[in-house]
């Protein structure tokens, strides 16, 4: 699961399916926040807030794959944080469904917090360079969804100056939200972190301009007798696989 920023074509992503393919896994990327158009023709975004997405997307890769294969899961960034909320809120059922373990890299844990952070990190560049990335879907012709934003959404995004805005004029009005902030809240995976009942390693950086270490959930990871916490001086945010 890449970020909210990423998608299959991530260069992050196409190394590790490189490197999987050749180790002989099967490899299915679940693109988080693309949006898509419904029929009608207003704009639509799955919300991995919820359980039941993914859930079906598990249920659905058995069914392609055979009931017995073993399922690996890895997500990065806020796909860590859809993949750590899942196997939180499924606890012993995950097992049940075959994800046998899961890698979780730059998870963002309390987005609330990180994202109100980041606003002022770097006199704002962070915030900037993904406001731009976050609009992609929403003013791209690449994406032909512009045309079909209801209430000026698509000026509304491509007129935000900042990720908070943005999410308030776009994101959380589609989840049917009120606010950036409890949209940002339901994206947070830190209260499920201590359910989580299959083995799951966690990648983080000091220096993660995005997900502030001081934001790191660690005694709570540290608690789970599942979790195994790597914390590295350097290494940005998912920035190991670039």
């Amino acid at each position: 699961m890449p970020g909210t920023c990423g998608d299959s074509n991530s260069l992050y992503v196409r190394e590790l399916l490189a490197q999987a393919s050749t180790d002989g896994y099967s490899v299915v990327v679940v693109n988080p926040t693309v949006p898509k158009v419904s029929e009608e023709d207003n704009l639509e975004i799955v919300d991995f807030s919820k359980s039941e997405p993914l859930h079906d997307i598990v249920e659905k890769t058995k069914d392609i794959f055979g009931e017995e294969t073993d399922l690996y899961a890895i997500g990065f960034s806020l796909g860590a944080n859809s993949l750590l909320s899942y196997l939180g809120k499924e606890g012993k059922s995950s097992k049940k469904h075959g994800i046998k373990a899961a890698a979780c890299i730059s998870p963002a844990f309390d987005v609330l917090a990180s994202g109100v952070t980041l606003k002022y990190t770097a006199l704002g560049m962070i915030d900037s360079s993904l406001l731009g990335d976050l609009k992609l879907p929403f003013v791209s012709k690449r994406y032909h969804t512009k045309s079909k934003c209801k209430d000026s959404m698509a000026a509304k995004a491509e007129a935000a100056t900042s990720c908070l805005e943005f999410d308030a004029a776009t994101r959380a009005r589609i989840l049917g939200l009120n606010s950036a902030h409890v949209l940002w809240r339901h994206m947070s995976c830190d209260p499920y972190l201590p359910h989580i009942d299959v083995p799951f390693l966690t990648v983080v950086s000091k220096d993660d301009p995005v997900t502030q270490f001081r934001h790191v959930p660690v005694e709570t990871l540290q608690r789970n007798k599942n979790s195994l916490l790597t914390v590295f001086d350097r290494g940005g945010h998912v920035n190991f696989f670039a």
